[in-house]
């Protein structure tokens, strides 16, 4: 199996959870801006473009997004490492 930097192998072992609208594999960041976004208790998951088509945003600024809560250490998101 060839190196694959490590982002690229955690996005491989835990997208496991299916967008409720598309079906897409949904990175665990866009469960937890899904979260962060409609509330904790929610039970949908939308990935990160339903997620920008329910709140009129683009795929840019909700990735921006995720940098932002991440950078701030929200458990909801993977750690940031630079």
């Amino acid at each position: 199996m060839p190196h694959l930097p490590r982002k690229t192998r955690y996005a491989l072992i835990f997208m496991k959870t299916p967008c409720q609208k598309c079906g897409a594999l949904m990175h665990p960041d866009e469960e937890g801006l899904c979260e962060k976004l409609i509330g904790r208790d929610t039970e949908v998951r939308l990935c990160i473009d339903c997620l920008g088509k329910k709140f009129g945003a683009s795929r840019e600024d909700l990735e921006n997004l995720i940098i932002r809560y991440r950078k701030s250490g929200c458990q909801l998101f993977s750690p940031w490492d630079e």
